[in-house]
């Protein structure tokens, strides 16, 4: 599935759920309220055929991006949004699962 896919289903998907809920009454609430909001990211840094040296490109390009985009960006408690995902456990390459880590560790 290409991203474009992804997007437009996911994005489907909320429009679905908001349109569903809009009708509901509202209760008065006395307290805050949170709201936790996750994206799943499945990455893969070496599909689609592509060499090493690409892979390992793609892999540093995220940790050079990653951190500047969520700067600034703090929750209610003043922490910075925290990057997860799916690593599958049949790719083997301990560069980018190492590199990865790293990315979690640092923030």
């Amino acid at each position: 599935m290409n991203r474009l896919f992804k997007l437009t289903f996911m994005l489907k998907t909320i429009m679905r759920y908001i349109k569903s809920h809009r009708n509901r009454s509202i209760t008065k609430v006395e307290a805050p309220v949170h709201i936790v909001f996750c994206t799943v990211d499945h990455y893969e840094p070496g599909t689609d055929g592509i060499n090493r040296q690409a892979e390992i490109e793609n892999v540093d390009k995220l940790l050079n991006k990653y951190p500047k985009l969520v700067e600034g960006h703090f929750d209610s408690g003043g922490n910075i949004p925290k990057r997860t995902w799916f690593f599958p456990p049949h790719y083997h390459r301990y560069y980018a699962l190492r590199k990865l880590v790293s990315l979690s560790f640092s923030m």
